[in-house]
């Protein structure tokens, strides 16, 4: 490696390459927005049911303006009838909280793609950002689709929701991390194989500790 003496010069250090989006990654992105809504549908169905039992229990209600120096949450509550909440939690929240989640994941998406960027590039490999995002996209959308199953079974059997949702989730991220991995690594050389896997690690905790 030559190193240049000229203090003219500097180096510019390469970008993280962006998508150019085509019909397959934007059909992907639409059944990815799908998947998270679906996701979340029916965990706001459990949470509806929850608000409602508070919402007509006084003593939860005098409970929580305690806690909240005389404040009641509920009785601003009470003034929506059921059918407003219900409309609320099963079309505004959802909506609002896929698009929320929509844009952590294209956080999550961009800190992925620069770690994998950066280290092809010391390893002078090629980073296919298109193949990526395919791979990344095509697995989450089996993790919420993983979700919202395990959420739709929760409404028939509420009991398990608690430790039952946990289990789902954390079986539906490692799933969706070995897609991931194998999907990627597919028509890889092997040396790649443990590199990918380090590469890994720090957005599998992430979506571990967050799912």
């Amino acid at each position: 490696m030559q190193y240049n003496q000229n203090p003219n010069v500097y180096y510019i250090r390469p970008k993280t390459p962006k998508l150019k989006n085509d019909a397959v990654t934007v059909i992907l992105k639409i059944l990815l927005l799908g998947g998270i809504f679906f996701s979340v549908i029916f965990t706001d169905i459990l949470s509806f049911n929850s608000l409602f039992l508070y919402k007509i229990s006084s003593g939860t209600s005098d409970y929580f303006s305690s806690l909240m120096g005389g404040a009641n949450m509920l009785d601003a509550l009470s003034i929506l009838d059921d059918g407003m909440l219900l409309t609320s939690y099963k079309v505004i929240v959802p909506i609002v909280m896929t698009l929320l989640y929509f844009g952590l994941y294209i956080l999550y998406v961009k800190l992925f793609a620069y770690l994998m960027f950066n280290q092809f590039m010391v390893l002078g490999a090629e980073f296919d950002i298109r193949k990526f995002r395919i791979c990344l996209d095509c697995s989450f959308i089996f993790l919420t689709l993983a979700i919202g199953f395990g959420d739709l079974a929760f409404t028939f059997y509420p009991t398990a929701y608690t430790v039952g949702k946990i289990l789902v989730n954390l079986f539906a991220a490692v799933a969706a991390l070995a897609i991931f991995f194998f999907s990627y690594t597919r028509k890889m050389e092997k040396k790649y194989y443990p590199i990918v896997l380090h590469i890994m690690m720090i957005p599998a905790i992430t979506l571990l500790l967050f799912v």
